[in-house]
């Protein structure tokens, strides 16, 4: 970066300009350009001065050397983004400073995954805690989800001057829906059905799918959502000689 003009240069091109020379003649007299000679009459209109600024930074700016630090910085912040980010660190980094140290420290920009703010934290960890106490290995979980014919791909192809403008259904008029077990990195007893799931179709699958592929001994985890009757599966899985744990906290079941 070139040296800033001296402020006794300064001075004698606004002096000029306030005894009323043009402007065109005082920046050819001085080797100035337009610009900056208005630049100073506004600095002068606003601060008082036409001083040049000492406060600005030189050279490349200072990288983050401190990973730890932003490591843990990072885990604080990642839900902002990166622009969100530098207003919240201490020191002035450039967008590629900082986006080196995201790298170095092995931070990715992810979809984020929700949960609710209502629930009981406590309760939460107490459930972890009970979990920890059985093996893997007698873990079984199990839950459902589905997928409307409204959903659409979200992303596609047009002239970057355009809007893309696509059309799907404003109602869900069918939907699929997948209900299954999860062991030990496996899927077991998986079934797929068209509508909605509700506390008849649970129980029955249960007894039908689920309760066939269990072990005597394992440990069947659920949500406590309205369509999973809490006594009638217990009733059922009892059957194999396993017993059921529901989630410790609320869920929204859609």
């Amino acid at each position: 970066m070139p040296a800033p003009h001296s402020l006794d240069l300064r001075l004698k091109a606004v002096a000029a300009f306030d005894k009323g020379e043009r402007k065109s003649d005082i920046c050819r007299f001085f080797g100035i350009s337009r610009n900056t000679l208005d630049l100073w009459l506004k600095q002068r209109e606003k601060i008082g001065s036409v001083a040049p600024k000492t406060d600005y930074r030189r050279g490349p700016q200072p990288k983050i050397n401190d990973l730890d630090a932003f490591r843990a910085f990072a885990e604080e912040y990642g839900h902002l983004t990166q622009k969100e980010m530098a207003e919240k660190w201490p020191e002035s980094i450039s967008d590629a400073s900082r986006r080196e140290a995201l790298r170095k420290i092995e931070f990715t920009r992810k979809k984020k995954t929700y949960r609710y703010q209502e629930r009981d934290k406590e309760l939460e960890k107490a459930f972890v805690a009970q979990l920890k106490q059985y093996g893997q290995e007698r873990l079984v979980y199990i839950d459902e989800s589905g997928f409307d014919n409204t959903l659409d791909y979200g992303y596609g192809y047009c002239h970057k001057s355009e809007r893309f403008i696509a059309e799907k259904l404003g109602h869900r008029t069918e939907r699929v829906s997948v209900i299954g077990g999860w062991r030990e990195g496996e899927q077991i007893a998986p079934m797929v059905f068209e509508g909605y799931a509700n506390s008849a179709l649970v129980c029955q699958w249960v007894e039908d799918c689920l309760v066939p592929e269990l072990i005597p001994g394992q440990i069947i985890i659920l949500d406590n959502a309205s369509v999973h009757p809490k006594e009638r599966i217990q009733t059922l899985v009892a059957k194999a000689g396993c017993e059921v744990i529901f989630l410790s906290t609320p869920t929204h079941h859609t």
